[in-house]
């Protein structure tokens, strides 16, 4: 992968089209998001660097400070292994949702549900009864077993009026490398972005 593919992935995933009108179908096909999930830290701070300079619409700088962000919170989490030891793994497949509006006070909120757990919510009278049924359809999207972790900004999305979360989804591994990781998971802003995070 090159620094322009990158790039012109990231310029893309902060133009603002409206994700909601879409279809599931469309949204998948509307940008490849590869050339960023699978970015080194290394390539991610130089193409930061550059876009955060360039663009200047006040949207899209905070898409991109959210992008950055929840790209390093998701491979940290991944390779860490931090929401499985936090959270479990029975087998079943779980969503966990994780609110960074309060990021850069350090501040992380995490919910977690179990794919039980959505399905009972879903057949209920519970308020989060039709959330709970859209989550469930993106559960099942992923392997059985995963879990689906979905990042959000509500306090971005309100100013914005725009949707700001992504989701990815991990594979449980009883991996040694996870679990030995020494080097705890320092959260840092986007503007403090470096190579060693």
């Amino acid at each position: 992968m090159s620094i322009v593919e990158l790039t012109n992935c990231l310029r893309a995933m902060v133009s603002i089209q409206d994700p909601l009108s879409m279809s599931d179908e469309d949204r998948k096909y509307l940008i490849d998001r590869e050339p960023w999930v699978s970015a080194t830290h290394e390539e991610m701070d130089i193409v930061y660097k550059n876009l955060s300079k360039e663009i200047k619409d006040p949207l899209q700088s905070d898409l991109l400070d959210f992008l950055a962000d929840v790209w390093a919170y998701n491979h940290a989490y991944i390779d860490s292994g931090e929401l499985w030891k936090r959270f479990g793994h029975n087998g079943e497949s779980q969503l966990v949702t994780i609110n960074v509006e309060d990021r850069h006070k350090d501040i992380i909120k995490f919910e977690r549900y179990t794919k039980s757990q959505l399905l009972a919510l879903s057949k209920s009278n519970h308020p989060m009864n039709e959330l709970s049924k859209l989550r469930l359809k993106h559960l099942n999207d992923v392997p059985s077993g995963a879990m689906l972790m979905l990042f959000y900004d509500p306090r971005k999305q309100a100013l914005h009026g725009f949707p700001f979360d992504i989701t990815f989804f991990d594979i449980h591994e009883d991996n040694k490398a996870k679990s030995t990781k020494k080097k705890p998971f320092i959260r840092k802003r986007s503007r403090d972005f470096t190579l060693d995070d």
